[in-house]
């Protein structure tokens, strides 16, 4: 009996071991590199990553050992498996080529391949990212880390278009870049710093531009790509037109400025000389008075001699 619950007790303390090991030796991350979009999609109501059909996707798989009391883990394989019934597989490690994760240490796995072009685009795809492992010399008695996700999306051409149209049209503020399909409800005038503009023409191209990406907007949560891209390139060419309208008004005020300012100049110079001229006067006649001072001093001198001279 004593022997039996020995055993049970050491049986709980490996299973203990078994257990911490399991839970701190693992896929830490999986990240999709090269994708054309990453956040809240309204057609799919969540968060996605997304590529067009039929481009190259590259994932990258962090694995990471923390485990302390069981030392390196020999990695055999890395594979990725998507819903669509294909698995891919990383050609960095196999069975006869392992890859020794010591304590402590972390590495990614990449894993390339072609998004097949059949792949539907009305619903989000689930995918596991596995990591093939063993302790030991026995590789082939090995267990497995996985890590799932299932915000996988693949756009067709016309939903690839549309979202790029819409990130420019975002950058520009004529749609609310974040939150996503939101546009302002304020009079495009007061959007500073996204709209100064002071041309009329302007502001109507930029309230119009508006009103097709909020209809762009509509056509792409109802799952009607190509409405959408049409109308976000109708308010793409908008806004463009918009620039071109308040940079020809620009111009016009510039040149109007110039001229002002050019008349006012002027005006300032015609003063300047009427004041030159004025105190040239001044000065002048400053000077005949001075002249007139001194004759009319020397002649009353002259008027005063004779008189002095004849008393005598």
């Amino acid at each position: 009996m004593r022997i039996r619950t020995v055993c049970l007790a050491l049986t709980a303390v490996l299973l203990f071991f078994s257990a911490t090991h399991f839970a701190q030796a693992d896929i830490s991350q999986v990240n999709f590199l090269g994708a054309l979009y990453k956040g809240t999609d309204p057609f799919y109501g969540q968060t996605v990553v997304a590529y067009k059909t039929g481009a190259n996707v590259t994932v990258a798989i962090s694995t990471y050992n923390s485990d302390f009391n069981f030392g390196a883990v020999n990695i055999t394989a890395v594979k990725m498996w998507f819903d669509w019934g294909a698995n891919y597989t990383s050609n960095e490690v196999n069975i006869d080529n392992i890859f020794q994760l010591e304590r402590y240490e972390s590495h990614v796995f990449m894993i390339t391949f072609v998004l097949p072009t059949n792949i539907s685009n009305i619903v989000t795809h689930s995918y596991t990212a596995y990591v093939e492992y063993a302790f030991g010399e026995n590789v082939s008695i090995s267990d497995v880390w996985t890590r799932q996700g299932s915000d996988f999306a693949v756009y067709s051409g016309d939903q690839a278009d549309a979202q790029d149209l819409y990130a420019e049209l975002a950058t520009f503020g004529v749609l609310q870049p974040l939150g996503y399909y939101y546009y302002y409800y304020t009079p495009p005038i007061l959007n500073f710093p996204y709209l100064p503009f002071v041309s009329s023409e302007a502001r109507m191209l930029w309230s119009q531009a508006r009103n097709s990406g909020t209809v762009g907007t509509m056509y792409y949560t109802r799952g009607d790509f190509t409405s959408a891209k049409t109308y976000f390139q109708e308010a793409l060419d908008m806004v463009n037109q918009s620039f071109v309208a308040e940079s020809g008004t620009g111009k016009s005020y510039e040149d109007g400025f110039a001229s002002l300012m050019g008349g006012i100049g002027n005006a300032f110079n015609r003063s300047g000389d009427s004041i030159l001229i004025a105190a040239a006067g001044i000065g002048l006649g400053a000077a005949l008075f001075g002249v007139g001072v001194l004759i009319y001093g020397f002649a009353k001198l002259r008027t005063a001699r004779p008189s002095q001279t004849s008393a005598k």
